[in-house]
């Protein structure tokens, strides 16, 4: 569920007929999968708050899905972070996953 929330996300901060990319790469360490949008990107005085429970800038949303995808994330040893909005998009969600050679000491029986 976790990429498709993402995903929804940038669809909706997307102007009409707008484009959003999904982007895969990786390195030795994670599997990067950022999802960007060409909205209005993050107020700068809202950055701060985006991750915060119950916060929405959305009309009847509950805050909780950034706050959610967060801590899934987390609970599998990556991070999830917003890029700063560029000249040519609005905003990044980037999700960092360890690597499956780099997660072996994190498996347990």
């Amino acid at each position: 569920m976790l990429p498709k929330d993402l995903l929804n996300n940038a669809i909706e901060a997307s102007p009409q007929e707008g484009k959003v990319i999904i982007r895969l790469s990786r390195n030795d360490q994670y599997i990067r999968i950022s999802f960007i949008d060409y909205g209005h990107g993050i107020p700068e005085n809202l950055r701060h708050r985006i991750l915060d429970p119950f916060f929405s800038t959305q009309t009847g949303g509950t805050g909780l899905g950034l706050t959610i995808a967060q801590r899934i994330v987390l609970a599998h040893h990556g991070k999830l972070h917003f890029k700063d909005p560029s000249q040519h998009s609005g905003a990044e969600v980037i999700i960092e996953l360890p690597r499956y050679s780099n997660c072996s000491n994190f498996l347990t029986a």
